[in-house]
């Protein structure tokens, strides 16, 4: 009589451990681009927050101007080196200046397989607040 196999073969164990990897790998690669990605988003919130740059933009005949020389600074010392701030719209109605951040990274996962991670952040300044 034979006796039925308990628990996972080699094959399945070996299986087991190439996917671990492979997830390990993948949240090692793009683990520290969300974490950038978090960074930029919060430093634009802050620009509502700091009332000399809000009006600063908010008064500007050229308000992409100098909205990306606020953010560069803010960048430079957040050490985001890698979203360009060419990306950045801003536009300027009546009531409200929209500042807009488009931009898209893309990281080498293994051989010739890359991830392309896109991201947007708007954010809106309202007049006379």
């Amino acid at each position: 009589m034979r006796t039925q196999q308990q628990g996972a073969g080699l094959i399945q164990v070996t299986l087991l451990l190439a996917m671990a990897a492979l997830c390990l790998l993948a949240s090692v690669k793009l683990l520290p681009v969300y974490w950038q990605d978090y960074t930029v988003s919060r430093i634009i919130a802050s620009v509502s927050d700091k009332p000399d740059k809000r009006k600063k933009i908010l008064n500007s005949t050229r308000p992409t101007k100098v909205a990306a020389s606020v953010l560069e600074r803010f960048f430079y010392l957040n050490e985001i080196r890698h979203v360009p701030l060419t990306n950045l719209k801003a536009s300027s109605a009546p009531q409200h200046v929209t500042i807009t951040l488009d931009y898209e990274t893309k990281i080498h996962f293994v051989y010739n397989l890359d991830f392309l991670l896109t991201f947007k952040h708007s954010l809106e300044l309202k007049r006379g607040q």
